[in-house]
């Protein structure tokens, strides 16, 4: 099995690796895990997850899209996207014995390992939206908070995602205006309550307005859906 990741750092590279190359962090699309790369290991986040051929095939239009121009394929395993960063500079005084030569390169793991865990401590530390809903550090500072309207879609997206939102409702029930259309199941009521309770506050809306705004973003998101699989 192979993934398609995205590293986080800037600008974005992206690579075709085996699953096995993780080193820390669930293996599922949209997480962001520590993986190993060219004896380094750095946060990247899971694009897609599939064969080789099929991603290599993805990464190609990834790299077409942001270049503008076709891409040639390098390296066993991705298409070494991501450079090897050079060893961190390490001059001992006086003269060393073989135990101490190992001292640099335990101490480049250590530093290597403590950088990752702080980058993916802002994936993986929960900010509570309410008794039952959380999301990660990284999910609440990409939020937008312009408006009550705006904030209720992003914070949908960070609860649910877009799967869910576009095979769900907010009520659960048929559509008056689609009579036709059989009922879709119902948005976590739990969950849905600290969304809205946690908008009202912040804003000082009308819990009616948040209500509205979470049934657009199912029906956005259907859309957007049928037209990505059509």
């Amino acid at each position: 099995m192979f993934m398609l990741i995205e590293w986080v750092e800037d600008p974005p590279t992206w690579d075709v690796l085996p699953v096995k190359k993780v080193i820390y962090g669930e293996i599922e699309v949209g997480n962001v895990c520590d993986v190993e790369y060219l004896e380094e290991s750095s946060p990247a986040r899971i694009i897609e997850l599939g064969s080789r051929n099929t991603l290599l095939k993805a990464l190609g239009k990834l790299e077409r899209d942001r270049a503008g121009g076709p891409t040639t394929t390098s390296g066993p395993s991705g298409r070494g996207q991501r450079e090897k960063r050079p060893p961190a500079p390490y001059s001992p005084g006086g003269t060393t014995s073989d135990n101490d030569e190992c001292v640099p390169m335990k101490r480049k793991k250590k530093e290597r390992e403590s950088s990752s865990k702080k980058i993916l401590m802002e994936y993986y530390v929960s900010v509570h939206i309410g008794p039952s809903t959380s999301i990660t550090q990284h999910q609440y500072g990409s939020i937008k908070w312009f408006n009550a309207k705006k904030a209720t879609k992003d914070l949908l997206l960070a609860v649910f995602g877009r799967s869910i939102l576009a095979s769900h409702s907010y009520t659960g029930k048929q559509s008056n205006a689609f009579r036709t259309k059989a009922a879709k199941p119902q948005l976590n009521p739990v969950k849905v309550s600290d969304i809205i309770n946690y908008i009202t506050k912040r804003f000082g809306v009308d819990q009616g307005e948040v209500k509205k705004a979470i049934s657009e973003k199912c029906a956005d998101q259907e859309k957007m859906e049928k037209r990505r699989t059509h």
